[in-house]
């Protein structure tokens, strides 16, 4: 079978989790390559967002429990997360992301929201600046808009709600295009097994015996627009 990097894959060697949710951050580096502004990036992964200026940036964020400067914390975490290999509209795009998901949530947030903790490259901490300069962060309907990021997707993003439920987000309905994700060099992978070796794995998991033609055994019931 063939795989994507849209959900979260177990095995007993390694995880490869990238939930496709929101901006895409090598999707984003693709854009930017071929012109597309920050704020044209935001408006493709985050649909029917608007993107406000004006907005005083606290002093600090809580993160993990300990306050950073504002500047420290967004500058380190823009670098952890994407580093000053990416162009510098990309990096203004996920800059404008990190603020907007530390403002949703009250500035306050759990270690695993984002990567943080490198030095932040001359790049990073100028993209920064530009976006406190600013004021930047996204908005739907005048509240502030929930601004989840990865890595990479599918070729298109998938919904919120699929991933995490609760709510419908109209801005985070899934199937927003990210074609340079298709660029990435693990963008696919294949691994195969044989019938055998499954009948096996069914039987001793689940008490299972599957019989018959192998290309009956397993069918797709559902999928997202990813």
């Amino acid at each position: 079978f063939t795989k994507r990097k849209a959900v979260r894959i177990r095995s007993s060697s390694k995880e490869i989790s990238s939930h496709g949710v929101g901006l895409s951050q090598h999707g984003a580096g693709y854009l930017a390559q071929q012109g597309w502004t920050y704020a044209q990036i935001l408006a493709n992964y985050y649909y029917g967002t608007t993107l406000v200026s004006g907005d005083q940036y606290p002093a600090t964020i809580n993160y993990a429990g300990t306050d950073y400067n504002t500047r420290e914390y967004l500058a380190s975490a823009l670098e952890s997360e994407m580093g000053s290999g990416f162009s510098k509209e990309a990096l203004k795009a996920q800059a404008v992301a990190l603020y907007t998901f530390a403002k949703y949530n009250g500035y306050r947030l759990n270690a695993d929201a984002n990567a943080y903790g490198k030095t932040a490259s001359s790049i990073s901490q100028q993209v920064v600046d530009e976006v406190m300069s600013e004021g930047l962060y996204l908005a739907y309907n005048g509240q502030t808009a929930l601004t989840p990021f990865h890595s990479i997707s599918a070729g298109k993003t998938t919904s919120y709600y699929n991933v995490w439920g609760g709510s419908q987000l109209p801005y985070l309905n899934g199937g927003r295009p990210s074609y340079g994700d298709y660029n990435v060099s693990d963008f696919k992978s294949t691994y195969t097994i044989s019938s055998d070796e499954l009948r096996t794995i069914v039987q001793n998991k689940l008490g299972i015996t599957l019989s018959g033609d192998p290309a009956t055994w397993i069918t797709i019931k559902t999928h997202d627009q990813a």
